[in-house]
């Protein structure tokens, strides 16, 4: 396939090149990550020694403590969003995606290290933000109630009851409501959890030539 259409785009004037450069020079094939591209092998040599630096910052900078905070504050938005689309009355994957990846954004924004701690660190702030958009949707309900006639403050205070207290809440019913809650949001941030996992094991900064 890619012999009749390298022969194809010859013929409509088109010229070889790297991938990377774009220069009309002698090319290689090599996997960069999980992708194969034809490359030079100036290109191929200063892409590994681009990524050696990347590897090597990466295992000594960078704090847990720091991307911690940020990839829950990132989580803490996402948890808004997935508010909003509970309140309409929809469960979406794609707000688990978007959750999962202001996590990741704000892990990196706080400096967070880049090693295998990282995917652990996000999948448990989507996580985290799941039970807080849950608990907060609780809250809201129990202050819109006009039979029990609750404040934003006390609201807040007897929403996390929901998961434990049978004699006040359907604690089977909360918990059937986040269940189905997480495995839409796991569903989502898989993808994204997948990615991170792959770059702290250094996957993606591997360079392979193919034979």
């Amino acid at each position: 396939l890619i012999r009749d259409l390298s022969a194809q785009f010859k013929q409509y004037g088109l010229e070889t090149g790297c991938g990377i450069c774009a220069a009309d020079t002698p090319l290689d094939a090599y996997r960069i990550g999980d992708h194969a591209s034809a490359i030079c092998k100036d290109c191929q040599a200063k892409l590994k020694q681009d990524f050696d630096q990347i590897i090597e910052r990466n295992a000594f900078q960078g704090n847990y403590f720091t991307g911690l905070i940020g990839a829950l504050l990132g989580s803490l938005i996402g948890s808004a969003i997935w508010l909003l689309v509970s309140y309409l009355g929809f469960y979406a994957s794609i707000v688990g995606f978007v959750m999962a990846f202001l996590a990741q954004a704000g892990y990196r924004l706080f400096k967070g290290r880049i090693q295998k701690g990282m995917p652990i660190i996000v999948l448990l702030a989507v996580i985290i933000g799941i039970f807080t958009a849950n608990t907060a949707e609780i809250a809201l309900n129990l202050m819109r109630d006009p039979d029990i006639g609750l404040s934003l403050a006390e609201s807040l205070r007897f929403a996390p009851q929901a998961f434990y207290n049978s004699e006040l809440f359907y604690v089977e019913k909360v918990w059937a409501n986040t269940g189905i809650g997480l495995l839409f949001a796991l569903l989502g941030s898989w993808g994204t959890i997948k990615s991170l996992s792959a770059e702290t094991k250094g996957r993606i900064y591997q360079i392979e030539e193919i034979q």
